[in-house]
């Protein structure tokens, strides 16, 4: 019980920690200057233009030993703070960050319950259920994300020799453990129903 009080209270602190970095994150961006520039991790550019390519190649040959070679294929984005791009990331970080506070309050939800030793409850299984769903659709989201700051950029800007891409991809293990999230409340279920069909019977 004392080990469940205290998931309780982690919980409630990381949901405490994340919002507070949300507030300072957004007062940090909300209060940059336009016309400095950010660095977008992911998506990046791919030098598709083979002239390009040499070019670049012929401009770091001197950082490097005259026997090797070098070639570069991908290139990091910095892109000018403006307030479009303000908004875009303000907007993915409140979602993201809603979404996991209200994964971790269904998972507290579930954990109070135990606690109370009412594990097998109808609402409880249901939140089991829902908790599988959450983290079903979250690889889905996450590869959502990626294509819409692809899309942006590539709406708002012109790229000439190199293509905008985002090496963000489905995540199947989170995916599957969401499934057998699903599973196991659908599982619960069904012995709650047979538990009750015998209690009736009895």
């Amino acid at each position: 019980m004392k080990k469940l009080n205290i998931a309780q209270g982690v919980i409630t602190f990381l949901i405490l920690l994340l919002w507070l970095g949300v507030a300072v994150g957004t007062v940090s961006l909300v209060t940059m200057k336009e016309g400095r520039y950010y660095e977008i991790g992911e998506p990046h550019l791919r030098v598709q233009s083979d002239e390009l390519q040499k070019s670049l190649g012929e401009t770091l040959a001197n950082s490097i030993p005259e026997s090797f070679k070098i070639r570069v294929d991908t290139m990091k984005l910095s892109q000018p703070i403006d307030g479009g791009l303000k908004v875009l990331l303000l907007s993915i970080v409140y979602m993201s960050v809603g979404y996991l506070t209200y994964v971790l309050f269904v998972f507290k939800s579930i954990i109070n319950d135990v606690r109370r030793s009412n594990s097998f409850n109808r609402d409880n299984i249901q939140r089991v259920k829902l908790l599988g769903l959450l983290i079903v659709i979250a690889p889905f989201v996450n590869w959502l994300v990626a294509k819409a700051m692809v899309w942006w950029l590539e709406y708002n800007y012109l790229f000439d020799g190199v293509k905008v891409v985002s090496d963000s991809s489905f995540d199947f293990t989170v995916f599957l453990m969401g499934l057998i999230i699903m599973v196991l409340g659908v599982a619960f279920e069904q012995g709650r129903k047979i538990r009750e069909e015998n209690e009736l019977t009895i």
